[in-house]
């Protein structure tokens, strides 16, 4: 519900609604009982005196309560606007493992070739690359799963070449590991 708009009219209506309960409140009664025991003038100055300050508190209520809806409402944006730094951290995060991914397949296929060297500087430089990120928008623990091969389906391969085929499998568990840290940034 939205709020009314800052009018006098608005004010006016929420001073006079905390100052009518205000004065017909607990703090009447003390003054309205000693009207019995002392003379009109000083029963008169005292009720004066508590409208008064009935006055100045329902003031003060009007502004302690906008003031907190202020502070509520500038929490919920603080909040909002973590929640969409977050997001906006993560989207870019599976953006720059999709780069790094779709790096991975290239040297996969490199590895392919066993007539050249595998490209194992490319891979080291990659993986650098992907580690400098990981360290930089996530945590270590990331690393540390990115370099363990357990729990990675066993797949055949029919490289011949032991050196190829280590460059190859490397390639594959980041990407794999990769693929994962992507689904879970979801």
């Amino acid at each position: 519900m939205r709020a009314p708009k800052p009018t006098i009219k608005e004010f006016l209506f929420l001073i006079i609604k905390d100052w009518g309960s205000a004065m017909s409140g607990s703090l009447s009664v003390p003054l309205t009982l000693l009207t019995i025991y002392v003379s009109d003038g000083f029963a008169k100055t005292g009720l004066a005196g508590l409208a008064l300050v009935c006055v100045w508190y329902a003031a003060y209520r009007v502004w302690a309560t906008e003031r907190e809806n202020v502070i509520s409402a500038h929490d919920k944006s603080e909040q909002l606007e973590k929640i969409l730094s977050e997001r906006e951290q993560r989207r870019a995060a599976r953006a720059a493992f999709g780069v790094f991914l779709g790096q991975g397949t290239e040297l996969m296929s490199k590895c392919c070739n066993e007539a050249v060297p595998p490209p194992r500087e490319e891979v080291e430089d990659w993986a650098n690359k992907i580690t400098v990120f990981v360290l930089a928008q996530l945590d270590e623990s990331y690393i540390a799963r990115m370099n363990d091969g357990s729990g990675m389906p066993l797949g055949m391969c029919t490289l011949t070449s032991v050196e190829h085929r280590n460059v190859y499998s490397a390639i594959k568990r980041i990407n794999f590991r990769m693929n994962q840290f992507i689904g879970e940034l979801t």
